[in-house]
């Protein structure tokens, strides 16, 4: 998704302007061989239909603007930060087969929100913070709360990378990380 900036009322009956706030809880339903990841934790994954469907319920989110409700679903392949290299857990999600190619992505989103926690003095209000790398998605890279989307130009392999481009994918999700304090 891209709700930005009034795009969240064509998924959902919503007040879709930034200043109307409001806690979501997603139920999404998907096949089953598919990765649905959204701003919140996943609370519970249901079967349905012998198991060729799952309905993902979503912990609620805290009082947000619409344009930060997020939700991704597809062919994921997945990678986490290792405990403790970030404040909260944080993962990347990228097409199947890609997904390694995000580590750098990853490594930077979990140094930017260690830095930008102590920097504000304000710790990241939500339980964990993923990337998603959606085929296709038009725009750089957007900040919804706990589910930062990015552009396929954000996956990177160290061994042939210039320095451009290591150094825009680094400016890119730093810019996304730090808009999560303003």
């Amino acid at each position: 998704t891209h709700f930005e900036p009034v795009y969240a009322r064509y998924a959902f009956p919503c007040v879709d302007e930034p200043g109307a706030k409001a806690c979501f809880q997603l139920r999404i339903v998907a096949p089953s061989d598919l990765s649905v990841i959204s701003n919140m934790p996943s609370v519970t994954s249901q079967p349905l239909r012998e198991g060729k469907l799952v309905e993902h319920t979503f912990q609620e989110t805290p009082r947000m603007s619409s344009y930060l409700l997020a939700f991704a679903v597809g062919d994921f392949g997945k990678i986490c930060l290792p405990e403790g290299h970030a404040p909260v857990p944080m993962s990347l999600y990228a097409p199947r087969g890609q997904e390694k190619l995000g580590q750098f992505a990853l490594d930077i989103a979990g140094y930017s929100l260690s830095y930008f926690e102590e920097f504000f003095g304000e710790k990241f209000p939500l339980p964990k913070l993923d990337l998603v790398v959606p085929p296709a998605f038009p725009i750089g890279g957007m900040e919804n709360w706990g589910i930062i989307t990015l552009t396929d130009r954000s996956l990177l392999d160290p061994e042939t990378a210039s320095v451009q481009k290591t150094q825009r994918i680094a400016e890119l999700v730093a810019h996304e990380v730090s808009h999560i304090w303003f």
